[in-house]
């Protein structure tokens, strides 16, 4: 789920499939406005992507899964306002396989809510790098909690997200 996909297209489209598929459902999300992002950013969505922009060259992407696309929202803005961080938001609909074209940056980011180790961001995150070594100032490291729980704890979303921490990862 996502705060830009509609979700009866996604069960169509998994159903389309006619193969394993799993919807997963971050209950933060009931609780936010669709298609929803912060001024000054516009939102996209095209085959099966979102994307939160600017109107010019990023200085950084950001893949995210739905579920975390509020709290990347909110990180973005704080770094347009107070760095001058230029910041582009990728949602997928679908995340496996990842086969998404990303926006020309040199910096890519992959942030998710999950225990570390083998996870999505950590596939993400190698793929982007195999695909775009040529073009990233650096490996595209994969941001997941410190320990192992679900949901992460909030000392590790405020140090990761809050103004003070600065950081997206």
């Amino acid at each position: 789920m996502s705060p830009f996909h509609d979700n009866l297209a996604v069960l169509t489209e998994m159903l389309a499939r006619e193969e394993p598929c799993v919807l997963f459902e971050d209950k933060v999300l009931y609780t936010r406005p669709m298609h929803a992002v912060p001024e000054p950013f516009s939102l996209a969505v095209e085959n099966g992507v979102a994307r939160a922009f600017l109107d010019e060259r990023p200085d950084c992407v950001v893949v995210a899964p739905g579920g975390s696309a509020p709290m990347v929202l909110a990180a973005m803005r704080s770094l347009l306002l107070e760095e001058e961080i230029v910041c582009t938001l990728v949602v997928p609909s679908r995340l496996y396989p990842f086969d998404v074209e990303l926006p020309d940056a040199r910096r890519v980011f992959v942030v998710e809510e999950s225990t570390a180790g083998g996870t999505w961001g950590a596939e993400v995150a190698h793929q982007i790098h195999q695909r775009h070594w040529g073009r990233l100032a650096a490996p595209s490291p994969s941001s997941t909690p410190p320990t192992p729980s679900s949901p992460p704890p909030p000392t590790w979303r405020s140090r990761c997200w809050s103004r003070s921490g600065r950081s997206i990862a």
